[in-house]
């Protein structure tokens, strides 16, 4: 007997609910394809399963995986959400229902694009925006199982305090760039990071992001060792700090100027005067008004480190003649030095009245 036409609709409605086939239609074909980034799509989806297939166990493993999201899902994400996402994705992993999602086209979308997904329960989309030299998924929901709902992209507006699984991704990673890995350490800037700056500062080998998470603890808790000891004193990376962030660089030099007038251990007096030596060029004039600023503000203990640190002639230490260029181009004065310096030449100890007597000659 002939099956009838109603039978044969249910058997293939059977089969297409076992997975056995699929007779969906892809709702978004009226969306142009984006062929030239379809492969980096097609890649990255099936990296992302074999990265989540390799994960081992434990909460401080997911967070690599936080590398397939895009920054703007990243920065309004706190981690707990993003774990347990990541472990209903490892569940549908094992389950086979992952495995079994193909991609089948990148579509342009007016938010980015949608990586078009055939699955059991027919056709789904996940939000992907490009990101550097790739695509990376707009939605952490829809990478990890919610790619039949309705594509939703996240925000291309970064948050003004982003959430700390931003800055975790970057600093885990140390194949980003130095850049990305320098500002989220600078991101950290907040008290209830306080443990993970300590953390990344134990194990950081990058010196230029060691010192910007020395930063976000100066910010914090107004000083920090690993910051005054790993300042650089060598032109280049100089120029290569100034060139990460200039007004970050601006901001370091001040607190490491503040800071020498006030931190004994460190010596920051001292580093700044070994920063202030090895600048060159259009730096040398910075650090000489950094130096300046810092007689200024404590001449006793700038005298003090004259005393110390400086072995031949005044007009030679090149900390020394930074600080006299600036005076001379700016017209500066010194007075709280100089009025500090004629008070210690008749009323300090003999070997200081010899001291404050060849500073203000030097002046």
């Amino acid at each position: 007997m002939e099956p009838t036409r109603v039978s044969i609709t249910v058997i293939l409605a059977c089969l297409a609910s076992a997975g056995i086939c699929s007779c969906s239609k892809d709702p978004f074909d009226n969306l142009p394809e984006a062929k030239e980034m379809q492969e980096a799509a097609f890649s990255g989806w099936r990296r992302y399963l074999e990265a989540l297939e390799r994960l081992p166990a434990g909460r401080e493993h997911v967070y690599s995986l936080a590398r397939w999201f895009a920054d703007c899902v990243l920065s309004r994400t706190e981690e707990r959400y993003f774990g347990r996402r990541v472990e209903k994705a490892r569940r549908l992993l094992k389950t086979g229902v992952m495995g079994d999602v193909k991609p089948r086209a990148l579509r342009r979308h007016p938010s980015g694009y949608l990586l078009i997904v055939d699955t059991a329960g027919g056709y789904g989309a996940i939000p992907m925006v490009e990101q550097g030299r790739t695509v990376l998924f707009a939605n952490l929901d829809a990478a990890t199982g919610g790619w039949r709902a309705k594509p939703e992209f996240c925000s291309p507006r970064m948050p003004e305090k982003p959430a700390l699984l931003y800055m975790i991704r970057y600093l885990d990673d140390t194949t980003a760039s130095r850049k990305r890995r320098f500002d989220a350490a600078l991101g950290l800037s907040r008290a209830e990071f306080r443990q993970q700056i300590v953390k990344y500062q134990n194990r950081e080998s990058d010196p230029l992001v060691r010192l910007a998470l020395g930063l976000a603890r100066v910010r914090i808790d107004g000083w920090d060792a690993s910051f005054l000891n790993g300042f650089p004193a060598d032109s280049e990376k100089l120029d290569e700090l100034k060139a990460l962030d200039e007004n970050v660089f601006e901001e370091m030099l001040v607190k490491l100027t503040n800071q020498a007038a006030m931190v004994e251990q460190p010596p920051a007096n001292e580093i700044l005067f070994r920063v202030a030596a090895s600048a060159g060029g259009q730096m040398a004039e910075r650090m000489g008004r950094a130096i300046y600023d810092f007689a200024e503000a404590a001449p006793a203990r700038f005298a003090a480190t004259v005393n110390d640190v400086v072995s031949g002639p005044y007009e030679r230490h090149p900390a020394l003649t930074r600080m006299k260029a600036y005076m001379k181009k700016e017209g500066k004065n010194a007075p709280k030095l100089r009025r500090f310096l004629k008070g210690c030449q008749r009323h300090g100890e003999p070997q200081a009245r010899v001291l404050c007597r060849q500073l203000l000659q030097w002046l």
